[in-house]
């Protein structure tokens, strides 16, 4: 694919006419007993109310969904088919108000990272590991607002972008849910056929 269409790519996002097969498990804190609060990560994308897109979610995708808290993700059934390096757009869906963090594990940094800002017009070369971050803050809308614009009955903000992924494999992830002193801990698979992570996967 080319640096063009690559980037057209995620800017697409994902809507009903994509298959949706994602498939995640995970806990709901990394904290080691007794330790003091954790924090978040410091986020180096930042993706507010007017940067999110909007479009009809197909209700299996819905159903597949990977959830931590009030985020889900929902990735395109090309993550299942992930070549030994490459890019799986992943729609971030974020509960009316609220504001998380979505982070790579430093263990992870290796062979993960998040393409979500869409701010500029990219490289103009294959995108790699380099041009993802570690860290990107979601701050979805008020409710009944899309983008900034009133939406009668919208609950929820939806933000366009992907990961990528070097190597097929299950990929661990945290989500730092504002207000909350732990984080949320759930893995991805990438390129593992549509076999679900299993209970208690550490990749």
């Amino acid at each position: 694919m080319s640096p063009v269409a690559a980037r057209a790519a995620l800017h697409a996002g994902l809507v009903s006419a994509v298959v949706f097969s994602l498939f995640a498990c995970g806990s709901d804190s990394t904290q080691p007993s007794g330790a003091g609060p954790l924090k978040a990560p410091t986020a180096k994308t930042l993706r507010g109310c007017r940067t999110a897109v909007y479009g009809d979610i197909d209700p299996r995708a819905r159903s597949e969904a990977t959830v931590a808290g009030p985020l889900e993700l929902l990735a395109g059934s090309e993550s299942d088919r992930l070549e030994p390096d490459g890019v799986a757009k992943v729609l971030a869906v974020l509960r009316a108000g609220e504001t998380v963090t979505l982070a790579v594990p430093e263990s992870e940094r290796g062979r993960l990272s998040l393409l979500y800002d869409l701010s500029g017009p990219g490289p103009r070369r294959p995108l790699r590991l380099s041009d993802g971050v570690s860290a990107v803050r979601f701050s979805a809308c008020a409710g009944g607002i899309v983008a900034g614009t009133r939406v009668k009955g919208a609950s929820e903000s939806q933000f366009n972008g992907g990961f990528f992924v070097r190597g097929a494999h299950c990929a661990p992830i945290e989500v730092w849910v504002e207000g909350r002193e732990e984080p949320l801990r759930r893995w991805l698979p990438f390129g593992t056929g549509g076999r679900p992570c299993p209970a208690g996967a550490r990749a």
